[in-house]
This record gives C-alpha cells, sequence and structure tokens, in this order.
C-alpha cells in the first residue's frame, strides 16, 4: 500500500424528479466512503441512495454528535436550489419546508438582501433578487440525516444529547431497501489515506482505506473528502498548500431570542436578512432571522436572532492606534460589540446593545482557500468537495450552492463510471479529472469574489454596485475551450453515457 498525504417551495407544488441515470446493472457494487457529515457530505449520500441506489455509502463524522459543535447558523440555497432539489429523494423534498428559517416568507417569496448605512438607516445597495430559500442549518442537517443508518460512538462517558439524528426502525428498512448500505459513524477523526495499487484491473475493488485515530480503518473503492474549511482529506492530499489564508478582519458572531413585539421593526426591513456598513468606523453588521413562529406554531411570540459584527484589522482602526484584538473573555466579546453599535440609528442599535448579558459571542476566523491546482487523486480514487475543496468567507453566501453544484458536477461526470457494467480505470482516472478540473474553474475565482466581499464590506469606499458583496450570486462556469456551448456539451454528454449504458 502507498500512503497519500421537489416541491417548489414558492408555488407550493410538489414535482418528482427521475434518477440522474437509468437502473443499474449487476455489476459489482462500489463502496463509497465520505469523509465529513456536514450539510455537503449528507447531500451526496441522500443523492446516491436517490440516483445509485446500488452503490455502497459510509459517512464518517469527527464530531461526536449532530450538535457537537453548537446548533448552527442559517444558510441560504439560491443559484444552487434548483440542483439541490434534484438531488435529493422526493420524500425530503416534501418535507424542506420544515427547515426553513420562515415558511410563510419562503412560499410568498419576500425579501430583498439590502445593504443600509448604520449611521443613517438609508438602504444604500441591494443584492438583485433571485429564487431562493433560508433554511435553518441544524434543521436542514436533521432532515439529511433521515433514513441513515447512524451508529453512535462517543469517546465520553457523557450521556449524549436527545438525538436529531435518532431514527426509526421503520425508517432503517426502508434505507436498505432504497440502498444498500448507508451508514454514519461519529467520533471519526480522519489520521491517514492508504491506496493499494495491486488491484488495478478492479475499479470496484477496495482499493482506498481510511485510518482513524481509535485505530479502526475502513476500506472502500473511493474515498470523498467533505470535511469541511479545515479538511483533514485536504491536509493529507495536499501537504505542502493546505493551509488556509487569513484575512485581515475579526469577527464575532451571537443568536438570542427576541419576542415578537421587538421584532416587528425589524422585520419591516426584511423578513429574512439584511446588512450594514459604519461609514465612520467601517466595521459591518449581518443580521438574519434564524427561527420566526411561522417555523415553531406552538410559540407564537418569539424570534431568534443571528447577529454578526466583523471589523478590519488595522491600525486606526475606531480611532485606535494598535489594532483592535479579539477579546479572549466573554464579556469583554460583549461590550465590544455593544461599543462599535453606540452611534448606530435603530434598529441597528438595539438589535446589538439588546443582546443579553449572558449571551457567549462566538470569534470566527476569517480564511479562506482557493485552490490553485489538482492534486494526485490517486488514479479518481481520492477527491475533495464543498468547503474541504474551496474554503470561502461568508460575505456572499455561496459556499453552500458551490457545495451542491460538486455534487451535482462528480455525479455527472462519473454517472457511466458507476453504472458501467465492465468499468474501467481509465474511465473513473479521466472522469474524475474532469470533475476536478470543471470544480476548480468554477470555485477559484468564486473564493476570490468572496475574499474580495470581505476586504469590500469594510471599506465603504470601495461599496458599489460592481462590489462582490452586492452583486447577483450566479454560478460562473469556466470559458468553453470548444466552440459548442455549455448546454450543448450537456446534451452530447448525457447521450454519449446512454450509448455506453446500452452497449
Amino acid at each position: 500500500m502507498s500512503s497519500v498525504a421537489a416541491k417548489d417551495h414558492r408555488s407550493g407544488q410538489t414535482t418528482t424528479s427521475q434518477p440522474l441515470f437509468p437502473p443499474s446493472p449487476p455489476i459489482e457494487s462500489s463502496h463509497i466512503l465520505i469523509i465529513g457529515a456536514g450539510i455537503v457530505g449528507l447531500t451526496l449520500a441522500q443523492a446516491l441512495r436517490k440516483h445509485f441506489p446500488h452503490v455502497r455509502c459510509s459517512v464518517f463524522e469527527r464530531d461526536e454528535h449532530p450538535l457537537a459543535r453548537g446548533a448552527g447558523w442559517g444558510l441560504t440555497l439560491h443559484w444552487a436550489l434548483e440542483s439541490f432539489l434534484y438531488l435529493l429523494p422526493d420524500h425530503l423534498v416534501a418535507r424542506l419546508d420544515e427547515t426553513f428559517v420562515d415558511p410563510e416568507a419562503s412560499r410568498a417569496g419576500d425579501g430583498n438582501f439590502t445593504l443600509f448605512d448604520l449611521r443613517t438607516g438609508h438602504a444604500r445597495l441591494s443584492v438583485p433578487p433571485s429564487k431562493r430559500i433560508r433554511v435553518k442549518r441544524e434543521n436542514l442537517r436533521r432532515l439529511l440525516l433521515e433514513g441513515i443508518d447512524v451508529q453512535v460512538r462517543s469517546s465520553s462517558s457523557r450521556p449524549l444529547p436527545a438525538a436529531p439524528h435518532v431514527v426509526s426502525s421503520r425508517t432503517r428498512v426502508e434505507a436498505r431497501l432504497t440502498c444498500l448500505v448507508v451508514n454514519l459513524q461519529w467520533s471519526k477523526n480522519l489520521t491517514a489515506i492508504e491506496v493499494d495499487d495491486t488491484n488495478g484491473d478492479n475499479p470496484t475493488a477496495s482499493a482506498v482505506r481510511a485510518r482513524f485515530d481509535d485505530d479502526s480503518s475502513a476500506s472502500g473503492s473511493l474515498l470523498i473528502g467533505c470535511d469541511g474549511s479545515h479538511s483533514a482529506v485536504r491536509r493529507l492530499l495536499c501537504p505542502a498548500t493546505y493551509k488556509n489564508t487569513s484575512l485581515p478582519v475579526r469577527l464575532l458572531g451571537v443568536s438570542y431570542a427576541c419576542s415578537a413585539e421587538k421584532a416587528q421593526a425589524v422585520k419591516a426591513l426584511d423578513p429574512f436578512f439584511f446588512q450594514g456598513s459604519d461609514p465612520q468606523t467601517d466595521a459591518y453588521l449581518w443580521f438574519s432571522f434564524l427561527d420566526t413562529p411561522s417555523s415553531h406554531p406552538t410559540r407564537s411570540d418569539e424570534y431568534t436572532y443571528q447577529v454578526i459584527i466583523s471589523w478590519p484589522y488595522r491600525t486606526g482602526f475606531n480611532g485606535r492606534v494598535e489594532p483592535t484584538e479579539m477579546p479572549s473573555e466573554r464579556l469583554d466579546r460583549l461590550r465590544l460589540m455593544r461599543s462599535l453599535a453606540a452611534g448606530w440609528v435603530e434598529p441597528f442599535r438595539s438589535i446589538v446593545l439588546d443582546i443579553p448579558d449572558d449571551a457567549d459571542p462566538k470569534p470566527i476566523s476569517l480564511d479562506d482557500w482557493p485552490p490553485s491546482q489538482t492534486w494526485d487523486n490517486a488514479g479518481g480514487r481520492i477527491t475533495l468537495m464543498g468547503d474541504a475543496a474551496h474554503a470561502m468567507t461568508m460575505y456572499r453566501g455561496e459556499a453552500a450552492n458551490h457545495g451542491i453544484a460538486d455534487i451535482r458536477s462528480l455525479l455527472d461526470h462519473l454517472g457511466a463510471y458507476l453504472t458501467s457494467p465492465t468499468p474501467r480505470p481509465a474511465m473513473l482516472e479521466g472522469r474524475m479529472n474532469a470533475y476536478e478540473t470543471e470544480m476548480i474553474g468554477r470555485t477559484k475565482p468564486a473564493v476570490l469574489r468572496s475574499r474580495q466581499a470581505c476586504l469590500d464590506a469594510h471599506d465603504t469606499r470601495r461599496l458599489g454596485k460592481e462590489s462582490p458583496l452586492v452583486s447577483r450570486r450566479v454560478v460562473t462556469a469556466p470559458p468553453e475551450k470548444s466552440g459548442y456551448p455549455f448546454w450543448v456539451k450537456s446534451v452530447l454528454g448525457l447521450v454519449k453515457r446512454m450509448v455506453n449504458y446500452v452497449y
């Protein structure tokens, strides 16, 4: 062995989608190892259940349970929404509104992501509207865990919390009827990847072994790293270049409950989220509703706010000679947030000043990793997707969307291989290389746009209609190398895959 470092949620109508490829012939099944049980890893597992039910799939997550890092915040799916709905099994699409921050506003299609002047309250710029849904990350993860056989392993003696990942025995049976094996193991911290080159003529053989820090291991035919912005898989694949680039910005985030009466003035600005800049200090505010009464019918008078304040890490900020460091103590972090908001107009000022005294603002590092070149994918056996492949800042809200696009791209490229009665190693390597080329060409510019959006957010002189902070959120494909339009090439590729399947 060698070691290598549809439901239409605006109309309310339910739609169904067919698998990407015809039912597979009876071949020896591939076994895909997914490292990471975040949104991207679980969506990939569910997409395999739907579109390639003959493929075995195992998911390994380093956390002890779904809430090990807290409940998480919200995320927005916009330009990748159509692909997300297409990838998911139809019964999960039908329940997607269970994850919405505000189901009523989502059905109405309300909202316009506006940038406000925090000193005057005037709307400066707006992100062009698009079809989108705003979901709570915790609820979406709970939904994506449906039908997955969960194996809980805890290294501590503490009892695990009441689990949103617990599924009924009936669900487990249904999962096995629709997929050979999809299981998830917690407390699996990846330490090494090994590749067995002795079965080169059999691409479905267990050629990849993942080793974990509890001395366990797992073998499969493919390994896909979906393990986040500080990916262990990336560190092993790219030992010289895996580290993220830190940005000169500091960020604090907190969530807290608020009464419906107080929330009305905020909701009048936007039912989902908005952002603001302070022209005097270059501090930045992000606000989002995280829970609303329409998402909790039994709690008719309570909203949950998600509040983020960030500031440029530079000399002279807020009249200080030295850069403003991140406070180490909880109360000092809270005082800093309140001091930065002291000169803002309402309701922005109260959003921050009303943060409860017992709240615990969390510091979040702002860094990114633009993929610059392909890595050694061991003949197509190992690859990356999501934040592991292209970590980006939150200032354009595109990270999850590119993760979804990665899944669609990977399955599109590997579909013929996964359904071929005679899969060949050259087919796997070529199609994996094609996926990585497409993904890197799409996401490297996206990472750099998000980086610029972050820098622009903390320099009001740069804020204009062309700034990535407020420009339209759309997927940008790499330049075509042939004269055929992208859609023509997609149709030709589909015809070619159907021919390969028939013959």
